[in-house]
């Protein structure tokens, strides 16, 4: 069944309270056990390491509309915490019960008698901070919509939430949740300001033609060969206010993690780079916005301050044109992978090309200075997913438990997979992938 997403609000006083009471502080797991029997705790107690549990309950609503979407929820499913125009954490459904004196021992009751008997408990807490806005497009929902009450969310908008959002960055079991299919995005628009109010977002570093710098939440909507177009809104750095506009188009080059942000820091925080390619500033600036004529993007107001933007075919073939350019065609976004079910691996030999000697005495690999695929991290990604899906299939059930994908988790410690062998020594047996090889090393 597929992973579903849960939006629970947690901005009015009781929730506020609970939030602290029992996420922030999760309960013991004794403590629970006292009130739901052995049965629940004991499939609670794998998650639960240190003994303790979050935990959350809602009310059963008017005519019992909580208790129904609460039933929706199955093991696996993400709940996003939300308050003051944001998720602030996310945490994976590991069990659930209806226990109202559970709910009123940890909540008590509100002024209508009602207490939290709808309990779901949570394992594997992360913090987030995701703005509303970014929520709501990879939703579909209108750009000023708040999280008023608890909901599950259908498949289709769960799947666009996991995606778009890059909750498989910290859940790595949501297999592709972090892969954005070519016909995803036709293009995307950079947003790259003079100057913005206050100051608040001036310390990115991009570098218009060369380089674009990006928070995290935006990660899956950048594809090595993906087109783009810059925009700039009304600021400028002289103080004047001039027409929000395009400016330019390109294509995304080569991303690679901002390493001035700790990896210990929470994903939230990191950064990252991507290399600008094939950058044509438009001959004149093309207007986003102008009186009686449609704008390029149909979006909801608020939506204009999004900082990276997914874009119809049609829309990105508008403003190019506009610019006096000529549309880059969509094909070259990303090559074409095979699917995952048409593969088979076998065994290979001879993947490595020879180094051979140069005329100064050193040596270096065939094809040395030859530019770099801007395809390589599309094909590279695909033959991780290939390699994955062999090992599952071919591991112990030792061995394919313990494996790991650093590389989808934003990680670069030298290798891609990686898996404890039967000896159960880390790193005896760890699996190094390249997209086009397999190489099996012993440390």
């Amino acid at each position: 069944m597929a992973v579903r997403v849960a939006l629970q609000p947690t901005s009015n006083k009781d929730s506020r309270d609970h939030y602290v009471d029992t996420i922030e502080n999760p309960v013991s797991l004794d403590h629970i056990r006292s009130f739901v029997g052995d049965e629940v705790a004991d499939g609670l107690a794998p998650n639960a390491p240190d003994g303790t549990i979050a935990t959350w309950g809602v009310t059963p609503g008017e005519n019992n509309v909580n208790a129904k979407k609460w039933r929706r929820l199955q093991l696996g499913d993400v709940a996003l915490f939300g308050r003051d125009g944001k998720v602030i954490s996310s945490g994976r459904v590991i069990g659930k019960v209806r226990n109202e004196e559970l709910a009123v021992d940890l909540w008590r009751r509100n002024k209508h008698g009602d207490t939290w008997e709808y309990v779901y408990f949570l394992g594997d807490m992360k913090q987030q901070d995701i703005a509303y806005t970014d929520l709501n497009a990879a939703a579909g929902y209108a750009s000023n919509y708040r999280i008023q009450g608890f909901n599950v969310l259908s498949e289709v908008k769960s799947k666009g939430v996991i995606r778009d959002l890059g909750l498989g960055d910290d859940y790595s079991d949501l297999e592709g949740a972090t892969a954005v299919a070519a016909d995803d995005i036709a293009a995307l628009v950079l947003v790259e300001n003079e100057v913005t109010a206050g100051g608040l977002h001036d310390d990115w570093k991009d570098v218009t033609g060369e380089r674009y710098h990006f928070p995290n939440q935006y990660r899956n909507r950048f594809a090595e060969g993906r087109r783009f177009v810059y925009y700039r809104g009304v600021r400028r750095a002289d103080g004047s206010r001039g027409t929000p506009e395009y400016f330019g188009m390109g294509r995304i080059g080569k991303v690679e993690r901002d390493e001035d942000v700790p990896e210990s820091a929470p994903k939230r925080q990191w950064k990252w780079y991507c290399e600008i390619e094939d950058y044509e500033p438009f001959a004149e600036p093309v207007a986003a916005k102008e009186a009686g004529n449609p704008a390029f993007e149909d979006i909801p107001e608020n939506f204009w301050g999004v900082g990276v933007r997914r874009l119809s075919e049609a829309a990105f073939a508008g403003i190019v044109q506009a610019g006096g350019a000529v549309p880059a065609p969509a094909k070259e976004t990303i090559p074409q992978t095979p699917e995952l079910q048409t593969v088979a691996p076998t065994e290979a030999k001879g993947l490595f090309i020879p180094r051979v000697a140069t005329s100064s005495g050193t040596t270096a690999s065939r094809g040395s200075g030859t530019r770099r695929s801007r395809y390589s991290q599309a094909v590279g990604r695909r033959g991780e997913e290939v390699v994955w899906k062999h090992l599952k299939a071919s591991l112990s059930p030792e061995e394919a438990k313990s494996m790991r994908w650093p590389a989808k988790e934003g990680e670069t410690p030298g290798w891609d997979i990686e898996y404890t062998s039967e000896d159960g020594v880390p790193g005896r047996d760890t699996e190094r992938l390249r997209g086009h090889e397999l190489l099996r090393t012993s440390s």
